[in-house]
């Protein structure tokens, strides 16, 4: 992994991966943007009895981000499709992200058809997740985007991955079943 100044995880509240990554790496700072009030305090709970100073979670959304391009590493793991506004999100991102930058989306593979979904073992269990969680999420602000599990196909997720920021960019992508990972470098 390579060595950062400051790294954030957005969604960051209810995973492990922040505090493990904070211990990983003690010399490093790193940032959680949640909008979940009681998974905030389960995670601000997570870092206070780890001991852990170099980390801060805050009950903001991902819009939010300051766009100065403070962050080495961004990491946005199954959380993209959830949001109101992911697009902006994706935007926010690309503005904090440093130059030399890394941002890694994990997401659900899905298609951009119904026809292509289809075709995925998992597409009952996953509408099943997106009526009963993901589209509650997605929608429960006027104009949400209303993705829900299957509503971020690799195409669309890869054109906000490219949009204009402060810098250049360049992006990798690598598909694994169920999930996608994609990593984006400016």
């Amino acid at each position: 992994m390579p060595k950062a100044r400051s790294w954030l995880m957005l969604g960051a509240a209810p995973r492990f991966a922040l505090t493990t990554l904070a211990e990983a790496y003690p010399r490093s700072t790193f940032h959680g943007y949640e909008l979940s009030r009681l998974a905030v305090e389960r995670a601000r709970a997570r870092v206070l009895d780890a001991g852990l100073t170099n980390v801060e979670i805050f009950d903001r959304r991902a819009e939010e981000l300051p766009g100065r391009g403070d962050y080495s590493l961004v990491l946005t793991f199954d959380c993209l499709h959830d949001m109101t506004r992911p697009d902006a999100a994706a935007a926010a991102i690309r503005r904090a992200l440093a130059e030399d930058g890394t941002w890694l989306v994990k997401e659900i593979r899905c298609d951009d058809t119904w026809a292509g979904n289809r075709r995925n073992p998992d597409a009952g269990m996953f509408l099943g997740f997106s009526i009963a969680s993901c589209m509650s999420s997605a929608l429960s602000e006027p104009d949400g985007a209303g993705l829900g599990t299957i509503g971020l196909p690799r195409e669309r997720l890869s054109s906000w991955r490219t949009m204009p920021a402060s810098h250049g960019s360049r992006s990798t992508t690598s598909m694994t079943p169920p999930t996608s990972t994609t990593k984006s470098n400016p």
